[in-house]
């Protein structure tokens, strides 16, 4: 039996799929067996699959082997040896967590977001060889930086650096990963790229932001943190999730409510503007 030309089995996979993540114009499916498929746009390689163009329907990224595995042993088509357990989806960009702690990434290159320090694009997978030493445990992508967690609570962040997005206390573009020297003494366990700003996640539940903020993103009385700054509006609740989108983050607290920090207009209403500071909106009871 086949659905949309792929035998049923393979479909039976993507509906059990652990992860999900969007881009811009694409998507990106983690299979129950730790694969990825990819789906939309690809005009700019953001789909992994060796060329440029639409996809209307999900093929499988190969991941490059290991370097210790000989290329003549493994052909492009066949499974890559590591799963991969987190993917991140970005303007016109990709990045895959496996479950060796390598994070892989692909599409447009340009301002450095690859991390491969050139702004070349890659219709491929390639392993970002400046992180092979910490082992990566979670990713994200936004609209021209990228973000890398590692397992002992560090953030790497590379790419644009407008709007002092990157956290490291300027504008400057880096074109490969750099540590966040700000959150130091900090154990980071999730971080998340939104279009123009970042926000990270500490063990404890402290929420940081830094970038742009000025649709009330950051939940910040500044508008354009360059270093990470403590999101205070959160009060005692501490936070055990937290999601950025173009320009509004969204916070699950541990009193198991959804909170938005968000521009106020159009598609979301309801923010509270006070000053150049957006008041927490809160959405729901998280059941």
């Amino acid at each position: 039996m086949h659905v949309c030309g792929y035998p049923a089995s393979a479909v039976a996979r993507l509906l059990r799929a652990p992860q999900v993540a969007c881009g811009h114009d694409h998507s990106l499916v983690v299979s129950s067996d730790g694969e990825v498929f990819s789906f939309g746009r690809g005009n700019l390689g953001q789909l992994g699959q060796g060329q440029m163009g639409m996809r209307a329907v999900p093929a499988r990224v190969c991941l490059p082997p290991p370097p210790s595995q000989s290329v003549s042993t493994q052909s492009s088509s066949t499974v890559s040896a590591e799963r991969v357990v987190h993917v991140a989806g970005g303007l016109f960009h990709s990045l895959a967590v496996t479950d060796a702690g390598d994070l892989f990434s692909w599409g447009s290159g340009t301002n450095g977001r690859l991390g491969h320090g050139d702004t070349i694009m890659q219709l491929r997978p390639r392993r970002v060889a400046a992180l092979q030493s910490p082992r990566i445990v979670h990713a994200s992508a936004g609209c021209g930086h990228s973000l890398a967690v590692s397992d002992k609570g560090e953030l790497f962040s590379w790419g644009q650096g407008h709007n002092g997005r990157l956290g490291h206390g300027n504008q400057e573009t880096k074109m490969s990963p750099a540590l966040v020297q700000g959150l130091l003494g900090h154990v980071i366990v999730r971080a998340f790229a939104g279009w123009e700003h970042s926000v990270a996640l500490t063990r404890e539940g402290v929420l940081y932001a830094f970038g742009a903020g000025d649709h009330g993103a950051l939940a910040q009385a500044w508008e354009e943190p360059a270093t990470p700054a403590r999101v205070c509006a959160l009060g005692d609740d501490g936070a055990c999730d937290v999601a950025a989108g173009a320009e509004h983050t969204l916070v699950r607290t541990r009193a198991a409510d959804v909170v938005a920090f968000e521009w106020g207009l159009g598609s979301q209403p309801g923010a509270r503007r006070a000053g150049h500071k957006m008041l927490p909106l809160h959405v729901f009871k998280a059941v």
